[in-house]
């Protein structure tokens, strides 16, 4: 059994210093492996599931580090492409002392912005257990959004489990809202990851209460609703309960990617056979893990140490 996701690979360049605006003079540090999806595959292959990534890098020297970091931790690059006339993405990273982050991204004329419905084989993700797709790569252009749109209808018709984390940057959608350009997905998928304020951005009643949120969207084939509260944990929501699984203390160091490694966490667990809650808790594991180092892909390591401590 194996997981495939795809989308955008990127390399990232983070601001040495906080609140020090990306118009502004300064130092960076980087290049470091980035891309939602990237990461997820990066962090399921290293947790031990077979996980294959489907996206477009340049023929340069940030398109080796996705080969490179693929190959090294045990991601399929079997659909990885490698273009000659686009150069690999990037995006440049702004932290401030409240919290906030500011991205600056060159995706959709980039290498990862060519990703099309003819980059989808039917075949690599109808043998699939599971499908992971985010709200980044659909938010990127029309081109990637039909591919996204492909591989779920794929793997809709062959019962593939879909997973959705609606992570959406507002530096990178447009006109669009968020409920319009995942209302395909939501008709598919079995498990949605937001954090709340994605909760809220995919009602159509945009309710205050991320219940009342969660509940719409129950109304379709969706099993459960994880929202990820960062440290507050993970709260679940199906339609007969709502569990709340506690966060892990850790020292943060760089939150990237924390999100992207909960989702592999999570799925991990599944393809383990792990009920719900164990999943989840063993996702709150490894986000919470993936954010004691610097980068995306650098803090991901075995979570059941940190569970064992708990219990």
């Amino acid at each position: 059994m194996y997981a495939v996701t795809l989308g955008e690979f990127l390399a990232e360049f983070y601001r040495k210093e906080v609140n020090v605006p990306l118009h502004q003079v300064g130092e960076f540090r980087g290049p470091f492996p980035a891309g939602a999806p990237a990461i997820f595959a990066d962090t399921l292959a290293k947790l031990g599931s077979s996980c294959g990534f489907i996206g477009v890098i340049g023929e340069d020297d940030f398109g080796k580090i996705a080969v490179e970091r693929f190959e090294k931790d045990g991601v399929d690059t079997s659909h990885l492409v490698s273009s000659k006339e686009y150069t690999t993405g990037t995006s440049f990273v702004s932290y401030f002392e409240d919290g906030t982050r500011k991205f600056l991204f060159h995706l959709s004329n980039a290498a990862a912005g060519q990703l099309s419905k003819s980059h989808i084989d039917s075949s690599y993700i109808s043998e699939a257990e599971f499908l992971h797709v985010t709200g980044s790569t659909i938010a990127i252009n029309e081109s990637c959004r039909e591919a996204v749109y492909e591989a779920v209808e794929i793997a809709d018709i062959n019962d593939v489990e879909i997973t959705f984390d609606p992570n959406i940057r507002p530096e990178l959608l447009k006109d669009e809202t968020i409920r319009e350009v995942s209302e395909p997905i939501l008709k598919t998928c079995s498990y949605i990851l937001p954090n709340e304020n994605e909760l809220r951005n995919l009602s159509r009643n945009n309710y205050d209460d991320i219940t009342s949120c969660a509940r719409e969207l129950l109304e379709k084939q969706v099993k459960a609703i994880i929202v990820k509260r960062g440290k507050e944990g993970a709260l679940i929501i199906t339609e007969s309960k709502e569990i709340v699984s506690p966060p892990f203390s850790v020292d943060e160091v760089d939150p990237t990617g924390a999100g992207d490694s909960f989702n592999a966490g999570f799925v991990h667990s599944l393809l383990e056979g792990k009920n719900l809650f164990k999943a989840v808790e063993f996702a709150n594991g490894v986000g919470a893990l993936s954010v004691t180092e610097v980068g995306g892909m650098r803090g991901a390591k075995n979570a059941e140490s940190l569970l064992k401590k708990r219990n």
